[in-house]
C-alpha cells in the first residue's frame, strides 16, 4: 500500500466527515482563486461535408446513434 492511500485511510477514520468536507471546499476556493478560476474548453466549429460529397466507405456505420432508438 502506498504511503498516500496508508495517510487517507487514517484521515477517514480519525477525522469527522463534516470537517472533511470542509477541507475539500476550501481547497477548492483556493485552487480556483489561485489558478484565476475554471477554463472551459475552447471548441472550434467545423463545416460538416455536404451528404453528396461523402462516400460510404467514410461512414462508420457501428454507432449506435445512426440507427432509430427503441
Amino acid at each position: 500500500m502506498k504511503i498516500l492511500d496508508q495517510f487517507i485511510s487514517k484521515v477517514r477514520a480519525t477525522i469527522p466527515i463534516d470537517l472533511q468536507i470542509q477541507g475539500a471546499h476550501c481547497y477548492h476556493k483556493v485552487r480556483l482563486w489561485l489558478f484565476k478560476g475554471a477554463t472551459s474548453p475552447v471548441f472550434q466549429e467545423l463545416r460538416l461535408p455536404d451528404v453528396d460529397e461523402v462516400s460510404l466507405e467514410k461512414i462508420d456505420f457501428s454507432s449506435p446513434f445512426l440507427f432509430r432508438q427503441n
